[in-house]
């Protein structure tokens, strides 16, 4: 199962950290696809990995964007564009957002899982959630984590909410009227999602000790590490500074050493 990130020079510390995770609990480097969004980020990976590497579209701004911001919600449209992209050629592939650490080896468990609940629907996608029990899983999917299955309605539903964002960049003044509301690629999605614009789109959320999100692997505020996490995710933590900071604290920080610029 290939495993596809993306990152930008900003976020290259988090991609690295990333990478080396996946490699220590066994994932192959040729199931470890990357696209770059600028030069610097494509060298420094060639130099140090050998994982898939693919440079892709005009180069994007160096520096990290944070959570809710323009260039945060424009730099999401091109992780739309790059699963569009692995869909012209991939049955299946889970995306994952750089700020993702492995801390077991989770394929062989997500492979189960799909043919268990493929024996009785024709599933789309396994989300993780930003959910914060008791809160509904189901209306806060999280698009940092996925598996992706490549049949009728997935492409739909990732077009659909390519061209929500597109059309807010160009016309901000959607703001207020869009039924989709915020054009940050996460939002738009959970209300696609929960309007039923692709009727045939069927999905689920990954359990959350098999992938958890920053609110409950972090002390502050969530009850923190259980020891049986596969994947965390190092959101609702702003900036790359905080990230490597808590996961630095809590033992999930691999690397050993910076890069220097």
């Amino acid at each position: 199962m290939d495993y596809v990130t993306f990152t930008n020079a900003g976020s290259l510390e988090l991609c690295r950290n990333f990478l080396v995770s996946a490699i220590n609990v066994g994932i192959d480097e040729n199931n470890l696809i990357v696209y770059c969004l600028d030069k610097k980020t494509y060298d420094v990976l060639d130099s140090e990995f050998n994982c898939q590497l693919n440079m892709f579209g005009d180069e994007i701004e160096e520096e990290y964007s944070s959570y809710g911001t323009d260039e945060f919600k424009i730099i999401m449209m091109k992780k739309l564009k790059i699963i569009l992209e692995e869909l012209k050629t991939k049955k299946s592939f889970i995306y994952s957002d750089s700020d993702i650490v492995f801390l077991k080896n989770p394929t062989d468990t997500i492979k189960e899982i799909v043919n268990i609940i493929s024996e009785d629907t024709n599933l789309n996608a396994i989300f993780a959630t930003d959910a914060i029990p008791p809160q509904d899983e189901l209306k806060t999917i999280c698009a940092g984590f996925v598996y992706i299955r490549n049949i009728e309605g997935t492409q739909e539903l990732f077009e659909k909410a390519w061209e929500v964002c597109d059309h807010h960049i160009k016309d901000p003044s959607r703001h207020e009227t869009d039924p989709y509301g915020d054009y940050c690629d996460q939002q738009v999605i959970r209300s696609l999602l929960s309007v039923g614009a692709v009727p045939n789109f069927i999905y689920s959320t990954f359990h959350m000790e098999l992938v958890k999100n920053g609110n409950q692997f972090f002390p502050d505020p969530g009850p923190g590490r259980s020891g049986n996490e596969f994947v965390v995710h190092a959101n609702f933590r702003p900036g790359v500074e905080r990230k490597i900071k808590d996961m630095k604290e809590q033992g999930v920080w691999f690397l050993k050493e910076e890069v220097s610029s």
